[in-house]
């Protein structure tokens, strides 16, 4: 007998292969979601503040995204590692909340002139929303590895 395909432990397998492509889908989806809320928002943004509303709203687009792909990525690896899934949605919020709150206090030094109107409020919509799409991806892989 030919010994291949009777020791199938001698194949190496990659586990992580379909984590991998699920935070990549999830941090796709979450990227074309905080892309149409850009959408949404960019027309209130240049009504209220002009070009540095569409500034504002760009920035705070961009701040959220970054974090909130990490924290995806940080918790598909506690998720993936057989850990218990809240120490990485603890450890991820904690990721995204201190990320984009130094972002906010260093554009308040870097960028004076861009104040509530101007970038604020919409870092605290993108935030939300960030959070929400977040939360919900991060939820249905916990499920997935309850069953």
């Amino acid at each position: 007998m030919n010994s291949l395909t009777n020791n199938q432990d001698s194949i190496p397998r990659n586990d992580l292969l379909p984590s991998r492509i699920n935070v990549a889908r999830q941090c796709l989806w979450l990227t074309l979601g905080l892309l149409a809320l850009w959408g949404v928002l960019s027309f209130p943004a240049y009504k209220i503040a002009g070009q540095r509303g569409l500034e504002g709203v760009t920035y705070a687009g961009l701040l959220c995204l970054i974090p909130g792909c990490l924290s995806l990525l940080l918790a598909g690896v506690f998720l993936n590692s057989g850990s218990q899934g809240s120490q990485g949605v603890l450890l991820s919020t904690g990721l995204r909340l201190m990320t984009v709150g130094l972002a906010a206090v260093f554009m308040l030094s870097a960028r004076p002139d861009l104040r509530f109107w101007q970038f604020h409020v919409w870092l605290v919509l993108f935030y939300c929303a960030s959070l929400a799409l977040e939360t919900c991806f991060i939820l249905k892989g916990l499920q997935r590895t309850a069953e």
